[in-house]
């Protein structure tokens, strides 16, 4: 499956620099294309975070003139892999996304499993929620 994130024209002086979507839910194997419509040019370093966060290792790097279209298979084994642009982390200012990688179609998944998997993204404790989905509450 091919996913776009579109990297915006920026406000000068915002702090916090979001592509669009900020985050791309996406399976193992699944294309994303970044398309630059800004007049800046973007250094991408992708950063693979293994489960616990003990290591993270860089992946890939996409370097996106203004402009230009740029597209990367993920076929990697991280659940989550976030990226920056190297051009835009200094004075404050950063530019972070993620992308976070399913082993099963999302659509196919129940909302426990989905619950279970993301927990793992945004550091949800979850016992609690799983046991209302499950009925047990």
């Amino acid at each position: 499956m091919n996913h776009s994130v579109i990297i915006p024209e920026f406000i000068p002086y915002e702090k916090i620099r979001n592509f669009i979507p900020e985050v791309v839910k996406i399976q193992k194997g699944d294309n994303v294309k970044w398309i630059n419509v800004s007049k800046d040019f973007h250094n991408l370093y992708f950063f693979g975070l293994v489960e616990d966060f003990s290591k993270i290792e860089i992946v890939e790097q996409l370097q996106i003139s203004p402009g230009e279209s740029k597209e990367s298979t993920f076929n990697y084994d991280f659940p989550q892999i976030d990226y920056i642009c190297k051009e835009h982390t200094m004075n404050d200012l950063i530019e972070h996304n993620s992308i976070s990688i399913f082993v099963q179609k999302y659509s196919d998944m129940s909302n426990t499993e989905r619950l279970k998997c993301l927990s793992k993204r945004y550091n949800i404790r979850h016992q609690y929620l799983l046991r209302l989905l499950d009925g047990r509450e």
